[in-house]
């Protein structure tokens, strides 16, 4: 019995250690600052408030997947979705046009799967998806009223890592939720 503790203790400390020492850095994290277009100059107020409440919908949908609460996940999925549905992509202007259209496409994708799952490893995986397109957006069009900070995790998704925003800088992992909450790093903010 007291072996058995210990081994657990030791277990439970790597992991740990694991993710705060992970030396890793995959491709991405690598690439986290790609240059993407600068549409911030080219939206109107009106625009700027529908795209700083996809960020809103985005942090609620990422606040559940850090409780690990799957029915309050699908809940957000479902709120953000209905969101996206009320923004019109033609309203924008130029080149912007097809860059939110596409992300919308992929963010809608991507809500309505993790709004259909129950599972919140599926819903996690989902995420992945639904963080890169807001990621894009919140960069491009600076929507954001306050700081945004883009953190990593280098343990997600079998070592392969992952990322996600945060309306802090103090690191909520949405990925392993209360299993390692504070398991990441922040990448950069803007």
């Amino acid at each position: 019995m007291k072996i058995s503790k210990i081994f657990f203790l030791l277990i439970l400390i790597a992991a740990f250690s694991g993710c705060a020492s992970h030396n890793k850095q995959s491709h991405s994290e690598n690439n986290a600052e790609e240059k993407l277009t600068d549409f911030s100059s080219q939206i109107t107020p009106v625009q700027k408030e529908a795209l700083n409440g996809w960020l809103t919908a985005y942090f609620d949908l990422k606040n559940a997947l850090v409780e690990t609460n799957s029915s309050k996940a699908k809940e957000r999925a479902a709120a953000f979705t209905s969101q996206l549905k009320a923004t019109e992509a033609t309203a924008f202007q130029g080149e912007a046009v097809s860059f939110v259209e596409l992300h919308k496409n992929e963010l809608l994708k991507h809500l309505e799967q993790t709004a259909s799952a129950t599972d919140i490893e599926v819903q996690r995986t989902h995420f992945v998806g639904i963080t890169q397109s807001v990621y894009e957006i919140a960069k491009s069009f600076k929507p954001n009223t306050q700081k945004v900070y883009y953190q990593f995790c280098p343990m997600a998704f079998d070592d392969k890592g992952g990322f996600w925003l945060n309306e802090q800088e103090k690191v909520y992992n949405p990925y392993f939720g209360n299993k390692m909450l504070h398991c990441g790093k922040v990448v950069t903010s803007f």
